[in-house]
């Protein structure tokens, strides 16, 4: 035995430092997990971005702060045109390679490579906007 506990041997100590200030304690944070799967970036970097910029813990971030934070970052947003109504359909028509973040009424997504990172994937929620994300 190496006489690590299961819970110690489950996270490594910079996996607790990055993500214990937020687990469990911020609810409707989407569009801060959104901006985080698409720019790469740590999760606590882009929080700070959004609460500098107005956004209060708890509370659902107000409509273009995503974008916002996303551009200070050093990314694009590019408009991207899509025939798709609904998140469902959406993931079969985005391209398997770049990021995507996808604004559906009171909820945002992104899609990396292929792969929906959100717990809306294969669901009927009305998109409103798709913004292909690039860096600068």
């Amino acid at each position: 035995m190496s006489g690590l506990s299961t819970l110690e041997k489950m996270f490594t100590i910079s996996d607790v430092v990055e993500e214990a200030p937020f687990q469990n304690l911020e609810r409707s944070d989407c569009a801060v997990r959104a901006v985080t799967a698409v720019t790469g970036r740590p999760r606590a970097t882009v929080y700070d971005h959004f609460i500098r910029n107005g956004r209060r813990p708890g509370r659902r971030s107000a409509n273009g702060l995503a974008e916002k934070v996303t551009r200070q970052l050093g990314f694009t947003l590019e408009p991207w045109e899509v025939k798709a109504r609904t998140i469902r359909t959406l993931e079969r028509e985005l391209p398997s390679k770049g990021a995507f973040l996808i604004e559906v009424r009171g909820h945002m997504l992104a899609v990396v490579d292929g792969e929906t990172r959100d717990w809306s994937s294969g669901r009927r929620h009305r998109i409103m906007n798709v913004w292909r994300v690039a860096p600068i």
